[in-house]
Order: C-alpha cells, then sequence, then structure tokens
C-alpha cells in the first residue's frame, strides 16, 4: 500500500554503513543538502524524528528500519552497496531529493513485518521482529541436520530435517529465501514463505501460505544440549536453549517459535513509485540481450 505524504521532514535520524568508504561521501553530501534546506540530523534515532536515512545497502536499511519502525518513522535509503532491492535512492540525486524530503513531495510505501515470539523451556518469552525474515538454525559449523516440526494454525504440518527453517515476508523473499530456492513474492502479496535450508528430502519444498495463519516451529538438535538459535534480518539473534535431540518422542517439550503478522508494516520513504518488476529486471539481468523496455 502507497500513501501520499504531505508533511514536511525537519528532523532525521540517520544510519550509515560502518565500514564503508563510499558511505561516507554519500553522507557528506547528504549533511550539506540538510544544511541547504534545513533539516536536523539526530543522532542517535529516537521519537522525535519524522524519517531516517539509511546510506548503505539492504543491510544497513534493514538495520534503520529496526530502530525507526517501534515509533512509526518511515525509513529512506540511499544505496551504496550492490544490489539494493530496498534502497530506492542512489547518490547522484541526493541533493535533490533531499529538497524533496523537506517540501513534503514523497510518499510512503508499506510492507508487512512479521514477529516471532519464542517461548522458553523456563517459561520466558522473548521476541523478534522482522522485514525479511525470521530464519531457526543450527549452531554452525556443528555437524548433523536439525528436525523442525511445523504447525500451521493449529494442525501439524511437517517435520523437515535440514539445517534450518527461512519465513519469510514478500519483501524478503528476494534474500535469503531466494539464496536457499525459494520463490519471489510480489511485495504486496499478503503471505509469508517457508523455506527449508539443504533439507534432507528432495520432497521438502518452499511453501507459501496466507499472512493471516500463525506458524509454530518446534526444533530439536542432533546432539542433546546442543544450542539453536532464532535470528530476525540477520540483526537480531535470540537462542533457543535446551531443546530436546532429534530422537526424543516428547512433542511438548523444549523451546517452540510462534510465527506470525506483526502488528503494524513497516514504511519504506519513496519519492517516484517503484515498479517491482524493474526492480527484477535490473536487479536479477532477466533483460539482457532483451531490445524491449518499457517507457
Amino acid at each position: 500500500m502507497v500513501e501520499k505524504k504531505q508533511k514536511s521532514v525537519r528532523r532525521v535520524g540517520i544510519k550509515i554503513h560502518p565500514l564503508y568508504h563510499p558511505a561516507e561521501k554519500a553522507l557528506t553530501a547528504f549533511r550539506s543538502a540538510c544544511e541547504k534546506y534545513g533539516i536536523e540530523i539526530i543522532e542517535p534515532v529516537d521519537s522525535s524524528c519524522h524519517a531516517v536515512v539509511s546510506i548503505g545497502g539492504d543491510g544497513t536499511l534493514l538495520s534503520a528500519v529496526h530502530d525507526a519502525h517501534p515509533n512509526d518513522i518511515p525509513v529512506w535509503g540511499i544505496n551504496v552497496g550492490g544490489l539494493g532491492y530496498l534502497t530506492s535512492s542512489g547518490t547522484d540525486n541526493i541533493e535533490s531529493e533531499t529538497e524533496r524530503l523537506a517540501n513534503g513531495d514523497y510518499h510512503v510505501e508499506h510492507r508487512t513485518m512479521m514477529e516471532a515470539t519464542i517461548h522458553h523451556t523456563n517459561g520466558d518469552e522473548s521476541k523478534l521482529i522482522a522485514l525479511n525474515d525470521i530464519v531457526i538454525h543450527r549452531q554452525v559449523p556443528a555437524g548433523g541436520l536439525m528436525m523442525l516440526d511445523a504447525e500451521l494454525d493449529g494442525r501439524f504440518l511437517a517435520t523437515f530435517e535440514a539445517d534450518g527453517l527461512i519465513i519469510s515476508t514478500p519483501t524478503g523473499s528476494t534474500g535469503y529465501n531466494l539464496a536457499a530456492g525459494g520463490s519471489i513474492l510480489s511485495p504486496t502479496l499478503h503471505g509469508f514463505i517457508l523455506t527449508p535450508i539443504c533439507a534432507h528430502s528432495f520432497s521438502a519444498r518452499s511453501l507459501i501460505y496466507d499472512d493471516t495463519s500463525t506458524m509454530v516451529i518446534k526444533p530439536k538438535t542432533k546432539i542433546p544440549g546442543e544450542p539453536a538459535y532464532a535470528t530476525a534480518d540477520g540483526h537480531d539473534t535470540a537462542e533457543l536453549k535446551n531443546c530436546p535431540d532429534r530422537l526424543s518422542r516428547d512433542i511438548g517439550g523444549g523451546c517452540t517459535i510462534t510465527i506470525k503478522k506483526a502488528g503494524r508494516p513497516a514504511g519504506l520513504l519513496r519519492f517516484d513509485e517503484v515498479f517491482f518488476s524493474d526492480v527484477l529486471r535490473d536487479k536479477l539481468g532477466w533483460a539482457k540481450g532483451s531490445q524491449n523496455n518499457n517507457k
């Protein structure tokens, strides 16, 4: 969903790739443009910000979303990285788009978030939230596969023998999910996708399901006491302690991870309409050798 915005932005937070030199050059240009157009930069991000600006690649933008989401603040991504599926602006347009930011000439594209509630064996709970994906995985480089029981809307779905499971939003479908052989989902699709990581069986395939559903994962490890983990967007990780081993018949023991749609979407700040088909064609090189161009 795209929502038109008219509010002039006068205060922004900033998130910059810490180790990438071109990000420093882009930050210098952005600071200069902010000074020219009367925008204050706040560090670190707080609730007073009207927007958060990410300077880096998609990983930097995901980190910015984690900072911005609790206060419902949109994120503008300036790409100085590689592919940049999520970042919509390049460094050549920093000054002109900062002027548009100050004038309220932008819109916000809403993207579905997912949340995971981890029920620990001692009765505690912890939560993770993700724009891209929740990944449940074994300790690396420990040997052996996990067993992961999956329930969909309270009914047993399958047992996966794999290195782990990826549960992805449509936004995240072009990330780890795609690398693991999962399908690409349109960002406007109301669904999630579950993809096994290096499954032991050829019958273990990706599953696209409605995002109103609840997925529950119950992991078992190969070795008793071996730790497993749930990771959100490659950013936040929770250890799953005291998982039963995979030979255990106690299906009620150990940690469980409940994954569902988050209560509020993330907001990606855009200046022009972004066509998903154009992004795929350009980023994946689907048009090489073709003479057809969309006008």
